[in-house]
């Protein structure tokens, strides 16, 4: 029994860094770490050097109110690069918590992250778990797969219900049937009528209609709300030029 012991507990530390990792845990860290800031500062080629350039590679983003799917490399690379084009960066994301195990060439990372954003001068916070694969190649850990899902969509407040009701009614824009986005538009402002957004949908969906009367009525009370909201005045502005 005593050799017995003795052969599993060697056995164990044996295979304890392959399991364990070691400093690869740090390493995979500071891949994340490096992809994250990389992702913020708009630098891809920093950002693109933390990824396997493979098609199997996947990023998925979860919520209430849908999912984003990216599938192969060339997929999420386009995406990323459409992405950092756009002026600004109205958002920030900070790891809360890593859990990492390394599993001798693969790397599990379990992360708790917030992400705190700037919507038209008003600053949202909301909280992320993610799952991130990485894989030790040509001595590098590199990303294979990201899965998070937005945990702060599924909580039961104002704010949440808010958005899905605003979801719902694009999904009507979306499928050109805007007498039903509007009834869906005006019950929001109904629940939720200091919400400069649901005035702004409800504005939106009359001047996809032609109402463009309505339309002004409504961005200038989202203006009244948040006079930040810069789309509405544009919106406004286009539809006095077209009158």
């Amino acid at each position: 029994m005593k050799t017995l012991c003795a052969s599993l507990m060697l056995s164990f530390i044996l295979l304890a860094p392959a399991i364990y990792g070691g400093d690869d845990e740090t390493a995979v860290s500071e891949t994340v770490q490096k992809e994250l800031k990389a992702f913020l500062d708009k630098d891809f080629e920093t950002w693109s050097a933390c990824w396997l350039h493979e098609p199997y590679v996947t990023h998925l983003t979860v919520g209430a109110i849908g999912l984003d799917y990216k599938k192969s490399w060339d997929s999420l690379s386009v995406y990323v690069q459409k992405e950092f084009e756009k002026e600004g960066n109205n958002f920030n994301i900070e790891i809360l918590k890593e859990d990492i195990h390394v599993f001798d060439n693969m790397a599990i990372v379990y992360a708790k992250e917030k992400v705190t954003y700037d919507f038209l001068g008003i600053e949202n916070e909301f909280k992320i778990k993610s799952t991130s694969i990485l894989k030790k190649d040509e001595g590098k850990w590199k990303f294979v797969s990201v899965t998070a899902i937005n945990k702060s969509s599924y909580e039961n407040n104002d704010f949440t219900t808010e958005w899905q009701i605003n979801m719902a009614g694009y999904k009507m824009v979306w499928t050109d049937q805007l007498d039903k986005a509007i009834k869906i538009f005006q019950l929001n402002t109904e629940l939720f009528p200091e919400a400069f957004n649901t005035w702004d949908s409800l504005a939106e969906a009359n001047m996809l209609k032609g109402d463009y009367e309505n339309a002004i009525k409504y961005y200038e009370k989202s203006m009244a709300l948040n006079a930040n909201n810069t789309h509405a005045r544009e919106m406004i502005e286009k539809m006095k030029a077209e009158k």
